[in-house]
């Protein structure tokens, strides 16, 4: 990454976080249309009156 040693020293700061976070972002969305992210069970944590 030739790129990145020729920045200021701020701006590649910027570079060596954005780059990882944005490829964690990207998993974390592939993961979620996949539908990895939910158990096989969904069970609500509440009780509720749904009929009125």
């Amino acid at each position: 990454m030739e790129f990145l040693a020729e920045m200021e020293p701020s701006l590649r700061a910027l570079w060596y976080i954005a780059l990882p976070v944005s490829f964690i972002f990207l998993l974390q969305t592939i993961m979620t249309f996949i539908g990895s992210d939910s158990p096989s069970g969904i069970n609500a944590d509440f009780d509720g009156n749904l009929e009125g």
